[in-house]
């Protein structure tokens, strides 16, 4: 016998819901404040009708269900973070928080302990 009712309809949406907002932290984090610190040296983001948008270049925005770049629309929707990365920048730089790109071990002379 199936015993769903209101009670599980509104687990079911409250468990939706927390995706949904875990998956725009991630875009935000990921895909919009990384390339525009890269850019401006800012990670602020504001509020839009419909989502939310970088402060700065690049002109990034999420629009309901789906990631605005220039005149480009790509579906959030059965993606990752690291292929909508590369739609919207793929060739930008990854540097660390002082402008440098970041060592590989076999570069560093000194671990990362400093001995």
């Amino acid at each position: 016998m199936d015993r769903s009712g209101p009670a599980d309809a509104g687990a079911d949406q409250a468990a939706r819901l927390i995706a949904t907002r875990r998956s725009w932290h991630g875009v935000a984090e990921l895909v919009m404040a990384g390339p525009q610190y890269r850019r401006s040296g800012s990670i602020k983001l504001r509020v839009v009708p419909g989502g939310f948008s970088t402060v700065a270049e690049p002109d990034l925005r999420v629009d309901a269900a789906e990631l605005v770049a220039g005149d480009r629309r790509h579906l959030l929707t059965g993606v990752t973070c690291r292929p909508l990365r590369r739609r919207i920048a793929p060739a930008t730089p990854r540097r660390g928080l002082r402008g440098r790109a970041p060592r590989r071990p076999d570069q560093n002379p000194q671990s990362a302990f400093g001995s």
